[in-house]
């Protein structure tokens, strides 16, 4: 009896130990009770707006997924957030294998006094083809439905293209834009593509024209980088436009850049100035059976700063006012001036030198049988500088001039200031002429005026100086008995009265008879000179 008190004694034990294993162990197949490490949250985590999207925190390590139920049914699954479109209380539950899983605290989503927040936004067309003159609606809509602001803003990515007003569409010219609709709240966006084609007056030559309206210098264009003479297009005065010139069409057309630079204060110095690659071009695309404009760049608008130079050579402009012929040494070799063929500079004529920079020392002029060295204040010939110099036995100084912006003269036509900076004011010029004159005093009673860009050849036009109210012989030489006929470009520095009507005798070229301009008044701070037609008139 008590051996079989000892068997039931210890059947019961192993039965007790093996309910507690199997109660015990894994709960009957269920979480364990492993905890995770993290608490989650909900942002926002009091009351919000239906449209209010929530955002589940969790600060754990562990990967968890998501579970988002609304007043304890699943609405949302494996993403931490959730935006509830209907009123309602909102909890978010994460969980992980192995660990027990974590509810947040509910959330309140109410409709009533608050903004439902816009979530998208779409449009009706994704992509619009339209010929130029052609127009289409597109139709944005703006979701949910019960957004409280559901205002809109409409975007060109290229205006020339195709313009949009209130979804409205309007195509200009070939080519592509973007159409982009903006919600007010929230910023969503979604975009049309618009592709505009053809619509060009089958009457219209494909022409472009240059604008250099707001430059200070002529700019010369060619369609080739290494600037030819055969790749010239056109040479475009400061202040004006091109003529029309007909073209190829083409997407990408390369045009460059050669600025004409003349100085403030230096007669006769022109400067090809080319801008540093990547702003001495434009590419521009010309539309068949169009006319194009295209805008050059002004000559501020192609330096990196106002102290940039414009050349790193450095240039010498020598008068020579001596009854010798000079030339030019640098050492025993000779320096030959710019555009000559030939290395000797007579008496009266003025030279120039594009020279590298560097001392002064090794330079002098041989006159004759004598050499004359260059100043000794000027220890070194700079880059960028030009210099000029009288030689009338000695060789004299007489301005040294930066080439940078500040002193580049302004050749648009704007009337000009004279010596000292004096104001003048000019009528009865005509119209033909009109915005393309300067001024420049000489002396108190003495003055020049002159008009830009003229071509005198065609328009058969003299130069003359104004002296004491009245008109002395053309230029070159105003006080000589025989003057000289000038044909060419007025371009730069060169300045004097231009007037018309010149007749020339076929042998000598000289002039023979000119009327003035009609009733031109010059006013110098009060003082008036004025001249009328006929006056001088005749040789």
């Amino acid at each position: 009896m008590k051996n079989t008190k000892k068997v039931l004694g210890i059947t019961v034990v192993i039965i007790g130990i093996i309910f507690c294993f199997t109660a015990c162990g894994d709960g009957g197949g269920g979480d364990q009770d492993i905890y995770l490490s993290g608490n989650i949250t909900i942002s926002p985590s009091a009351y919000g707006p239906v449209g209010t999207a929530l955002t589940a925190i969790y600060s754990g390590t562990e990967t968890v997924s998501y579970q988002w139920k609304k007043d304890g049914a699943n609405v949302g699954t494996n993403s931490n957030k959730f935006t509830p479109m209907e009123e309602g209380k909102y909890t978010v539950t994460v969980s992980a294998k192995g660990y027990k899983s974590k509810t947040s605290a509910a959330v309140t989503v109410t409709g009533g006094g608050g903004n439902v927040a816009v979530t998208n936004v779409t449009l009706n067309q994704s992509s619009l083809s339209l010929t130029v003159g052609g127009s289409a609606t597109l139709t944005a809509a703006v979701m949910p439905d019960n957004a409280t602001n559901k205002n809109v803003t409409w975007s060109s990515s290229n205006a020339n293209v195709a313009g949009v007003n209130n979804g409205v569409v309007t195509a200009v010219e070939p080519g592509t834009a973007a159409i982009t609709v903006t919600t007010a709240d929230g910023g969503r966006t979604a975009t049309c593509a618009v592709t505009v084609t053809g619509g060009g007056n089958p009457n219209q030559k494909t022409t472009i024209v240059f604008d250099n309206t707001g430059g200070i210098c002529a700019v010369s264009l060619y369609d080739d980088y290494r600037r030819r003479d055969e790749d010239k297009i056109a040479e475009v005065p400061a202040g004006r436009l091109s003529d029309g010139i007909e073209y190829t069409p083409g997407d990408a057309v390369p045009f460059y850049f050669l600025y004409t630079v003349n100085l403030k204060g230096v007669s006769g110095f022109t400067l090809n100035y080319v801008p540093q690659l990547g702003k001495d071009q434009i590419m521009v695309r010309i539309n068949e059976g169009y006319a194009t404009t295209i805008p050059i760049p002004k000559l501020n608008e192609t330096v990196s700063s106002p102290d940039q130079l414009l050349s790193n050579m450095s240039y010498l402009l020598i008068q020579n006012n001596s009854s010798f012929t000079f030339i030019l040494l640098r050492g025993s070799s000779i320096i030959m001036p710019d555009y000559s063929s030939s290395s000797l500079v007579n008496s009266g004529e003025r030279a120039r030198y594009t020279i590298n920079p560097g001392a002064v020392s090794p330079y002098q002029l041989l006159a004759g049988a004598d050499y004359n060295a260059f100043p000794g204040s000027i220890a070194g010939f700079e880059a960028g500088r030009v210099y000029s110099f009288v030689y009338d036995g000695n060789v004299s100084l007489i301005s040294e001039v930066e080439i940078k912006l500040e002193n580049v003269a302004n050749n648009s036509g704007e009337s000009g200031g004279g010596v000292g900076g004096s104001t003048f004011t000019i009528t009865g010029i005509p119209s033909q002429y009109n915005g393309k004159y300067i001024l420049l005093g000489l002396s108190s009673n003495e003055y020049v005026l002159g008009f830009q860009n003229v071509n005198m050849s065609t328009e058969n036009i003299t130069l003359c100086l104004i002296k004491n109210g009245s008109v002395s012989l053309p230029m070159w030489d105003v006080s000589g008995d025989n003057p000289v006929k000038y044909s060419g470009n007025i371009t730069g520095d060169f300045y004097g009265l231009l007037y018309n009507t010149q007749t020339f005798d076929a042998n000598t070229g000289s002039p023979t008879a000119y009327i003035m301009f009609s009733n031109v008044t010059l006013s110098n701070g009060g003082a008036t000179r004025s001249w009328s037609q006929g006056q001088e008139g005749g040789f």
